[in-house]
């Protein structure tokens, strides 16, 4: 019988937010799970849109591709579309955040206009990418 690591679980979610605060996007990065804004600041929300094991062997749970979302809104079309790109670079900038290694971040989706959020009229952007994330240390 081999020594298994202790498996910790990995929050996506919450390893996106920590590498875009950390790359000093220069606005707030929030959850999708407890996001606010008023549509008068550049907020960008991270939401995962798919997080599956990968091996697909059942217990194989040391690796994931992950699908990430990062809706961005601002006051006007000109702050929500800079403040896209910001996150667009940092995202692909990602490598390690607390000890998650992320890897292999493509850009599924760059940084495009959506409708306008109602009721505030807040511009939006999306864009989508999936990397895979695992812990550092686990082969």
């Amino acid at each position: 019988m081999t020594n298994q690591p202790h498996h910790q679980r990995i929050d996506p979610a919450l390893v996106v937010r920590e590498g875009l605060i950390r790359a000093g996007t220069g606005h707030s990065v929030q959850l999708g799970r407890d996001a606010t804004y008023t549509g008068e600041e550049v907020v960008t929300v991270v939401d995962i849109t798919n997080a599956a094991p990968i091996g697909g062997q059942p217990g194989q749970r040391w690796a994931f591709r992950v699908e990430v979302s990062l809706v961005t809104t601002g006051p006007d079309y000109d702050a929500a579309a800079e403040g896209a790109w910001a996150v667009a670079d940092a995202m692909l900038s990602l490598s390690v955040v607390d000890g998650v290694r992320v890897s292999s971040v493509i850009c599924d989706s760059e940084p495009v206009r959506l409708s306008p959020h109602t009721p505030t009229g807040a511009e939006a952007l999306v864009s989508r990418y999936s990397a895979i994330m695992r812990r550092e240390g686990i082969a």
